[in-house]
Protein backbone atom coordinates (compact mmCIF):
# COMPACT_ATOMS: atom_id res chain seq x y z
CA UNK A 1 0.00 0.00 0.00
CA UNK A 2 1.43 3.34 -0.97
CA UNK A 3 1.81 5.96 1.75
CA UNK A 4 -0.68 8.46 0.20
CA UNK A 5 -3.28 5.69 -0.12
CA UNK A 6 -2.80 4.75 3.53
CA UNK A 7 -3.13 8.39 4.56
CA UNK A 8 -6.42 8.77 2.70
CA UNK A 9 -7.67 5.50 4.20
CA UNK A 10 -6.64 6.63 7.69
CA UNK A 11 -8.38 9.98 7.23
CA UNK A 12 -11.51 8.11 6.15
CA UNK A 13 -11.36 5.97 9.29
CA UNK A 14 -10.87 9.07 11.41
CA UNK A 15 -13.87 10.74 9.77
CA UNK A 16 -15.98 7.63 10.38
CA UNK A 17 -14.91 7.72 14.02
CA UNK A 18 -15.90 11.36 14.33
CA UNK A 19 -19.30 10.61 12.81
CA UNK A 20 -19.84 7.66 15.12
CA UNK A 21 -18.84 9.76 18.12
CA UNK A 22 -21.29 12.47 17.09
CA UNK A 23 -24.12 9.96 16.74
CA UNK A 24 -23.56 8.18 20.05
CA UNK A 25 -21.79 10.15 22.77
CA UNK A 26 -20.85 6.98 24.67
CA UNK A 27 -18.72 5.63 21.80
CA UNK A 28 -14.97 5.90 21.84
CA UNK A 29 -13.56 7.89 18.91
CA UNK A 30 -10.02 7.06 20.05
CA UNK A 31 -10.42 3.52 18.71
CA UNK A 32 -10.60 4.90 15.19
CA UNK A 33 -7.75 7.33 15.85
CA UNK A 34 -5.58 4.45 17.03
CA UNK A 35 -6.39 2.41 13.92
CA UNK A 36 -5.64 5.43 11.71
CA UNK A 37 -2.27 6.02 13.39
CA UNK A 38 -1.32 2.34 13.13
CA UNK A 39 -2.22 2.33 9.42
CA UNK A 40 -0.12 5.41 8.71
CA UNK A 41 2.89 4.08 10.63
CA UNK A 42 2.60 0.68 8.94
CA UNK A 43 2.36 2.29 5.49
CA UNK A 44 5.42 4.47 6.11
CA UNK A 45 7.40 1.49 7.44
CA UNK A 46 6.31 -0.58 4.44
CA UNK A 47 7.45 2.18 2.08
CA UNK A 48 10.84 2.51 3.79
CA UNK A 49 11.45 -1.26 3.70
CA UNK A 50 10.35 -1.45 0.05
CA UNK A 51 12.78 1.33 -0.91
CA UNK A 52 15.66 -0.37 0.92
CA UNK A 53 14.93 -3.70 -0.76
CA UNK A 54 14.57 -2.00 -4.15
CA UNK A 55 17.88 -0.17 -3.67
CA UNK A 56 19.67 -3.43 -2.83
CA UNK A 57 18.28 -5.18 -5.90
CA UNK A 58 19.40 -2.50 -8.35
CA UNK A 59 22.79 -3.25 -9.84
CA UNK A 60 25.61 -0.88 -9.05
CA UNK A 61 26.43 1.61 -11.81
CA UNK A 62 29.47 0.61 -13.88
CA UNK A 63 32.75 2.19 -12.87
CA UNK A 64 34.71 4.14 -15.44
Amino acid sequence: MRTPVALVFALGLYWMGLNQGAESPDSNVWDFVTVAVVLVVAAIAWEVVARVVRARREPAPPRA
